[in-house]
């Protein structure tokens, strides 16, 4: 599962469904070049908001939700997130961004009290934090999922200049990671993800 914060703003989404899909957006551009360049295929994925909706009357499409300031609507959009787990499954949810990392700590306990002051990447390298395997799930069956938080495709820029611990070298590397450990299929192998 990929998931974002929130769809667009109103004119994004009206550009998106003129040409039919997003894929000339620097976000999907982006993210296929990062996907390609570890070996992962993004038909395997699942991709989705945290927060349902786009932004209304906004000049920005990236950085926080007017969402955030409505609890009402940050309730439902976390109910129906959990909805989305029950059915897909998915063994790894991978972040665009650091707030749809700091959301998941709206439905999971267990990642709220792991991410305690963790604000940047930097701090998730730090605190050995760049793949989150096991991460409890507030769900009736305690779902277990391993969360991997990376920078948002739409600015690439940020990704270069990420720091990474251990033995990934770059995104790529820490995708390809996760794929072999979850022993999903890479591009050119049978899918099976």
């Amino acid at each position: 599962m990929i998931l974002g914060q929130d769809q667009d703003r109103e004119g994004g989404l009206a550009r998106s469904k003129k040409k039919g899909d997003e894929r000339y957006s620097p976000t999907w551009k982006n993210m296929q070049a990062l996907f390609g360049k570890a070996g992962m295929s993004m038909e395997t994925c699942f991709f989705t908001n945290f927060i349902m909706g786009v932004r209304q009357q906004s000049n920005r499409n990236t950085g926080p939700s007017p969402a955030l300031a409505h609890p009402a609507f940050m309730r439902a959009s976390a109910a129906l997130f959990m909805e989305q787990i029950k059915v897909q499954k998915p063994q790894v949810i991978i972040t665009l961004g650091m707030i749809p990392f700091q959301l998941l700590s709206l439905v999971s306990t267990d990642l709220r009290y792991r991410a305690v002051g963790v604000e940047t990447f930097e701090d998730l390298a730090a605190r050995d934090m760049l793949i989150n395997t096991g991460v409890v799930f507030d769900d009736d069956q305690r779902t277990t999922i391993t969360v991997v938080p990376i920078c948002h495709p739409c600015q690439p820029q940020n990704s270069a200049k990420r720091v990474m611990s251990g033995a990934f070298e770059d995104e790529a590397g820490l995708l390809r990671q996760v794929a072999a450990s979850m022993q999903w299929s890479v591009v050119g192998e049978t899918e099976r993800g």
